[in-house]
């Protein structure tokens, strides 16, 4: 089994309010292999610890627990016990700690090792600067930030999404904007940037949000998210027979149990039943 040495030199990511509890990662051991990501993580309390390594389908938000060591201190130290972990996939969803480690694993597998030090220093910063504040402090803090740091392009994507949660939409707008000119090319921020323009206009995806979700599918044709929403900016023109195409084929590259896979069922059976009627 493919597997890679443990005792590498774990980097602390965030610490969980109000516990001892620490989630870290080995930054170096983040390869790619046939198209599939590796990488060990850790989290420690006060007592004990687990290091384990993980399989990434970065495609479908999927991962596999490969190995598992079970330490009796804190920080992989100590007496250890091994174990092989399932063999079958997680689907995981966003707005999850697994799903965070997705997101970071897939984007560190493409960077230099200085590169990825700087990712990690600056979700440290970013991490200190939003928790646990209300979300307008986090808001301030982040735009003093932001003084120092204008070109940082996380930090303007995370103020942006601060900003629509609690109802600033048309600052979040211009926070997208800012961080698109620093990169046009990322997923995401396509897809959110979209969507709060589309809330100015009464959940409309037409004009620039329309150009943005157009942008997002030629960068990634076989993306689930973005056939989703691809699927509504042509249900919002009238072209029912385009979004249904849109909608089947991300059906088709989901699993079954895709944890998402009922919100696409539900869009295209509601779009089958008008053109029912």
């Amino acid at each position: 089994m493919l597997s890679f040495n443990s005792y590498g030199e774990w980097t602390e990511l965030w610490s969980e309010p109000g516990t001892e509890t620490t989630w870290h990662v080995d930054i170096n051991t983040v390869i790619e292999l046939d198209d599939l990501v590796y990488f060990w993580w850790m989290i420690s309390d006060d007592e004990e610890s687990e290091a384990d390594f993980i399989q990434v389908d970065c495609d479908l938000r999927r991962m596999k627990y490969l190995q598992k060591i079970f330490y009796d201190k804190p920080n992989a130290e100590g007496e250890s016990k091994y174990e092989n972990g399932d063999d079958s996939w997680k689907y995981v969803p966003p707005n999850t700690i697994d799903g965070f480690f997705i997101e970071m694993s897939c984007d560190l597998v493409n960077l230099s090792l200085d590169e990825r030090e700087k990712w990690v220093d600056d979700f440290v910063l970013l991490t200190a600067l939003t928790e646990p504040m209300t979300m307008s402090v986090s808001i301030e803090k982040l735009q003093d930030y932001l003084i120092e740091n204008p070109n940082d392009f996380q930090a303007l994507k995370m103020l942006g999404l601060a900003q629509v949660s609690i109802g600033n939409v048309n600052d979040s707008i211009e926070s997208f904007e800012r961080a698109f000119k620093v990169n046009p090319n990322d997923i995401d921020l396509l897809l959110q940037y979209a969507s709060a323009i589309a809330a100015n206009q009464d959940g409309m995806f037409y004009g620039k949000s329309k150009i943005l979700i157009a942008k997002a599918l030629s960068l990634d044709p076989q993306s689930i998210q973005v056939l989703y929403f691809a699927g509504i900016v042509l249900v919002h023109q009238s072209d029912l027979d385009g979004a249904i195409g849109y909608w089947q084929k991300a059906l088709y590259l989901m699993p079954d149990s895709h944890p998402d896979r009922n919100v696409i069922e539900e869009a295209l059976n509601t779009v089958l039943n008008l053109q029912v009627k």
